[in-house]
């Protein structure tokens, strides 16, 4: 039988490059990019050639799985799809009903996209404000800075190549390389590159100026290019008079913060901050491009301000070969509120950040505080969680403390493609769909682009996150309408007094 094409989406990463699926006799048999798509450009990354070895890996998860014996013991027993959600309904609705809403947990990894919004719209349904995912130190503080600086995200406008490109923290020729690709226009039509990165990354190799700063030292750099620019009045004034608020108290904050300063702090010589500083104003249109490298620190919603303060002291905003704002494709956002049926969360009800002075808007319980909730009852106990693709016990803090927080647990189900450390001490475990497995929709991450993902095959029972949280939907009783107050459901407001 001849080979069949599909087109669907490449989900191993926020990119959302086009793929092209090859299937003989109903199963698919090798992958490569599209070339029709503007995200991948006909480039599949080392993870996205790698597709069909996980999808069809002998260690997928194929079967619903309860525990039998102690708790990471790894006696399981093979379940059906009711026997298991009809357990996991039962076990949340008896902790919300004795403990309130708030004692359950639910858990996501790297964002799936439509798929985030299921999990937020399952939890606020249950009534449940204790949602995280790894946004507190991945583009979240990055997103956050630019909005509350200047109202919305900016990228570069890699189809103008800029005259000065600045890499901040990010390495995308291995972790994203559609934006990888997009950077060596800059490369290859000779315009100025600096990178500022602790690793010989590939693209530092190719740089005009590299930058090795002590690692979490970002902040310290990123204030100093700002005293420069402001002291030797290399800044645009137009734009500065015309659309910024705040110089002169930025002008005497900065003061204190001399490249001298910033050579203790960064490790990188004085005069090199002086030259950087001078290049970046001087060589424009200039824009930054930062990565995930910069979030990792307690200073990451900070650095995300410092950078878009540089931003707009050079004019670079909404410049062509500048950095600039896009315009979201007309769909509904994963995030949208009517989306998620955040309307329908108790207000009465604190999530286990509420004693933090976070910064604004940050929608996220954090994973510290969900540890200490579930070991030490801070704020309250933490007794259940629903985890979704992700393992905890690998990726965040401390994992022989997160190891003890997710085994004193009463419930604890994970879903996902494998068994991981996370999932070998649930109570339930559930085999979860890929991309190949499931009908969605995709907005790209690094291009307005929206693309289908196609149900191309199927192993095992595995079911989408969609499915189970419909399922589940149903089995808690929930036929459009809010969420199942209880007795408890004001329990913790005496928390906010």
């Amino acid at each position: 039988m001849d080979k069949e094409m599909i087109k669907t989406t490449c989900l191993r990463c926020l990119a959302g490059c086009g793929m092209q699926v090859h299937v003989k006799d109903g199963r698919p048999v090798s992958v490569a990019g599209d070339p029709d798509s503007v995200s991948g450009q006909g480039i599949l990354c080392v993870r996205g050639k790698a597709t069909l070895d996980y999808v069809f890996n002998e260690k997928r998860l194929t079967v619903p799985l309860i525990r039998e014996g102690e708790r990471g013991s790894g006696r399981w027993r093979e379940a059906t799809w009711d026997e298991a959600l009809d357990l996991i309904a039962a076990s949340f609705s008896r902790l919300r009903d004795d403990h309130g809403a708030e004692s359950v947990a639910f858990i996501e990894g790297g964002s799936k996209g439509y798929l985030d919004a299921w999990l937020s719209r399952f939890a606020n349904k249950f009534g449940s404000p204790n949602v995280t995912k790894a946004a507190q130190h991945c583009f979240l503080p990055t997103f956050l800075g630019s909005k509350l600086t200047y109202g919305a995200l900016t990228r570069p406008d890699f189809e103008h190549p800029p005259e000065c490109l600045v890499v901040w923290g990010a390495n995308k020729h291995e972790t994203a390389l559609p934006e990888g690709t997009r950077k060596d226009m800059t490369i290859s039509e000779g315009k100025t590159l600096v990178v500022i990165d602790p690793a010989p990354t590939a693209i530092a190799r190719k740089a005009t100026e590299w930058v090795r700063l002590r690692p979490g030292s970002d902040l310290a750099l990123a204030l100093a290019l700002i005293n420069v620019i402001i002291e030797e009045g290399l800044y645009d004034a137009t734009f500065v008079r015309w659309h910024c608020v705040g110089f002169g108290a930025l002008k005497d904050h900065v003061k204190q913060y001399t490249p001298s300063w910033a050579e203790g702090e960064t490790g990188v010589p004085a005069e090199d901050i002086v030259r950087v500083a001078r290049t970046y104003a001087a060589t424009r249109p200039g824009a930054i491009f930062s990565g995930n490298g910069i979030e990792h620190y307690h200073t990451n919603f900070q650095m995300g301000r410092a950078l878009a303060i540089l931003r707009s002291l050079t004019g670079s905003l909404g410049a062509h070969g500048g950095d600039i704002f896009w315009q979201r494709p007309p769909l509904r956002h994963n995030g949208d509120p009517e989306l998620t049926a955040h309307g329908e969360l108790p207000d009465d009800v604190p999530d286990v950040n509420y004693r933090d002075d976070l910064i604004p808007l940050m929608p996220f319980a954090l994973h510290q505080n969900l540890t200490s909730a579930m070991l030490e009852g801070v704020p309250y106990t933490v007794r259940g969680a629903y985890v979704m693709g992700c393992n905890p016990l690998l990726t965040w803090p401390e994992s022989e403390t997160v190891r003890k927080a997710f085994s004193s647990l009463d419930f604890l189900v994970v879903a996902d493609l494998f068994m991981t450390p996370t999932a070998a001490l649930a109570d339930v475990v559930l085999p979860v769909a890929s991309y190949l497995e499931i009908d969605s929709v995709h907005v790209g991450e690094f291009v307005p682009e929206v693309r289908a993902t196609r149900s191309i095959t199927s192993v095992g029972q595995a079911r989408s996150d969609y499915g189970i949280f419909a399922e589940l939907a149903s089995r808690m009783g929930w036929n459009g309408g809010g969420p199942m107050r209880t007795r408890r459901s004001t329990s913790c407001s005496s928390l906010l007094a």
